[in-house]
């Protein structure tokens, strides 16, 4: 049921309709500038390295998404979800680690929504800001803004697939549209990732 819940983004399924969504582990440098938590989306930097994407607006030439995490491990690979009660499970800034990265190209994700959609948002491309995360929880406090939504892929690195599967029994009239509300899950793809583009750099033709 709907409710204002950012908790970043969630796999949900693959576009084959694989029951399996690959993971994949990779590094993350003692200097990154942000923490992250799982649900976080990611990039690859050009040292190796990953880090939380950038929530602004996309620059040109800037590298695609990688994927989502799903996993985090410090330094020596221990998985980050036995340190209670002095840690939440995410890994800090500045600190050296591990993440599991939902990384395949064509897999969905839900995602809690900061506004209302609407049908003609569906198949439209959208951002996703960074709202305060869990840090008791190690969750992401990543959302979908839909004021962003548009017909336009520049700039918007996420594209609307539909509602949550969780969201379409909420309400019989869905010709009228009862079907959207307020916070809803919202179901995306990363239109803009790293592993599926014949160039890595935005602005520049794949």
């Amino acid at each position: 049921m709907a409710r204002n819940n950012p908790r970043g983004l969630v796999p949900y399924r693959h576009m084959t309709g694989h029951a399996v969504i690959g993971t994949r582990r990779y590094s993350v440098k003692s200097d990154n500038p942000k923490a992250i938590f799982r649900g976080d989306p990611v990039e690859l930097g050009d040292d190796g390295y990953v880090r939380v994407i950038d929530t602004s607006g996309v620059s040109a030439l800037e590298r695609g998404i990688l994927g989502v995490v799903v996993g985090i491990m410090d330094s020596n690979g221990r998985p980050l979800t036995h340190d209670k009660p002095s840690g939440g499970g995410f890994l800090d800034a500045s600190t050296a680690g591990f993440v599991e990265v939902a990384d395949d190209p064509y897999t969905t994700f839900l995602i809690s929504s900061d506004a209302t959609a609407a049908q003609t948002m569906i198949g439209q491309f959208c951002r996703a800001t960074a709202g305060s995360a869990n840090s008791a929880a190690g969750i992401s406090g990543f959302h979908l803004r839909l004021a962003d939504a548009t017909a336009s892929s520049v700039g918007h690195r996420f594209r609307i697939i539909a509602i949550g599967p969780n969201e379409r029994a909420i309400g019989n009239d869905r010709v009228a549209g009862s079907e959207f509300a307020l916070n809803q899950d919202i179901e995306v793809l990363i239109s803009d990732h790293d592993w599926k583009r014949a160039n890595v750099r935005v602005g520049v033709t794949n």
